[in-house]
């Protein structure tokens, strides 16, 4: 009875209690943000068929996308997860994205995780207790990991609405990277935590989901493959088990992103965004744009990312070079958007989650080293985000509710004419936003032309005819 009272003790001790708040706290948080986000441009028209049908089924859903695949573009498995994430009702979906949030936080700070034996000295007669208290112990240290994170993409995402509250944006750039960074933390948890899979089942679903997360979008596969072969190289060096399962993983992972590429949609699509000129100067033109964006967006977290590397690596000489890696990883996802005819802010998601990774990779050496220091590093990179978080957040909450009053009287304009017969040109205010923590920030909004894609496609959410942006001189 006592063993049983001391091993259910244990269990409850192994509870982080701490991160479990945090987790709340981001999790309500963004409850409330996801709340007062209404569908937002590209999700009018994901609820509907080509023959503007209402989807109802997965297997209306797939039809839709294998449509997508022939003539729009060939992220065939980011859509699939919108459009069935789109059959829901909306207060689902506001818990779901929330939650699967809160999720990517987590596989983030998973990346923190070391070998146990990291920086320990087994000829101390306590390491085992050091150990221990490694894995189970300084929870409050470890919060603070996940509150990091957590501000780190608060601040330093371009978009945050986009990526994280507009459900088509979600789905392309917050549930893919989840299934992304779960089958890289797979192939770390092999090559440098010495875990093998030894399971049969278990390897032949990460095989098939390396395929899977290979088809998702066209700049984080390239870094995830890079990282790939680096941890490849680094159980080459160290002799490690598993090595042929990480390289089939690679294979289906490299099979899926050539599928995705070769979609017949994408050579369509980027018909529409032909410019003139030859290859050299349109990729020197891209280049000139994009090192501009780089520099007004990434710059400052690459730097840090960098300087935390640096000293990660004073204080253990002889650490591998994974977090340096992981900063190759997210400038080869950034530039990867080179041979891409349009760079959306939004697709530089995968250049900031890599670069934070590599920030609590570095933090977490230098935390197995000192854990002192380790504390004052991140309190001090806390105490400035905190304050652009409590900077921002006003005004992020503010922008939210408005831009949710404005819809919700804008979709009571439409609903009221069409109870009263009108159902053609119906004329509704302009709903827009200047904020980043939006969803809607940087998205098309009405237009006057009735036959605009995004006019045709609210018109046809409400079952009315058209409907035009109001003309706000005549209106002064």
């Amino acid at each position: 009875m006592r063993r049983e009272y001391k091993k259910n003790s244990f269990a409850f001790e192994k509870i982080n209690f701490s991160m479990i708040f945090v987790f709340l706290v981001i999790f309500f948080f963004m409850l409330t943000l996801n709340s007062y986000t209404p569908y937002v441009a590209d999700d009018f028209n994901n609820m509907f068929t080509q023959d503007s049908y209402r989807v109802n089924s997965i297997m209306e859903v797939f039809a839709n996308q294998q449509y997508r695949y022939n003539n729009t573009n060939g992220r065939t498995v980011a859509h699939t997860i919108a459009g069935v994430v789109l059959m829901m009702d909306k207060y689902l979906i506001n818990v779901l994205n929330s939650l699967v949030f809160c999720l990517f936080i987590y596989i983030i700070y998973n990346y923190s995780k070391l070998h146990d034996y990291f920086g320990i000295n087994i000829e101390q007669k306590n390491y085992k207790r050091l150990i221990q208290r490694n894995k189970y112990g300084r929870k409050g240290y470890k919060a603070l990991y996940i509150l990091f994170i957590f501000l780190s993409l608060w601040y330093f995402t371009p978009v945050f609405g986009q990526n994280f509250l507009w459900v088509i944006g979600s789905a392309n750039y917050l549930w893919t990277n989840v299934i992304i960074l779960t089958i890289l933390f797979v192939v770390r948890r092999t090559a440098i935590l010495k875990v093998p899979l030894n399971n049969v089942i278990m390897t032949l679903i990460f095989i098939l989901l390396s395929f899977f997360s290979g088809w998702t979008n066209e700049n984080s596969v390239p870094a995830i493959i890079v990282l790939i072969f680096y941890y490849m190289l680094v159980m080459k060096k160290h002799k490690a088990d598993g090595i042929l399962f990480i390289v089939m993983m690679l294979i289906s992972m490299i099979t899926g992103f050539a599928v995705m590429l070769t979609a017949p949609g994408n050579f369509i699509r980027a018909t529409y965004f032909e410019k003139g000129g030859t290859f050299f100067e349109k990729i020197s033109d891209r280049m000139a744009g994009m090192n501009e964006k780089f520099v007004e967006y990434f710059f400052v977290l690459l730097l840090i990312a960098i300087v935390a590397a640096i000293i990660s690596r004073i204080f253990y000489l002889y650490k591998n070079f994974e977090s340096e890696a992981f900063i190759v990883g997210a400038l080869v996802s950034y530039y990867s958007m080179l041979l891409s005819p349009t760079f959306p802010l939004r697709a530089g998601i995968s250049t900031v989650y890599l670069l934070i990774i590599s920030i609590v990779m570095s933090l977490s050496v230098i935390g197995r080293v000192n854990v002192r220091v380790c504390s004052g590093v991140i309190l001090c990179m806390l105490l400035f985000l905190g304050y652009m978080f409590y900077d921002t957040v006003p005004d992020a909450m503010i922008a939210n509710k408005e831009y949710f009053r404005k819809y919700s009287a804008r979709e009571m304009i439409i609903i009221d004419s069409k109870t009263f017969g009108k159902v053609e040109n119906i004329e509704i205010p302009p709903v827009i936003t200047e904020n980043k923590y939006v969803a809607a920030y940087g998205l098309e909004d009405a237009k006057y032309d009735k036959d605009d894609w995004i006019n045709y496609a609210i018109s046809r959410y409400y079952g009315v005819k058209s409907v035009i942006l109001q003309n706000q001189e005549r209106n002064k």
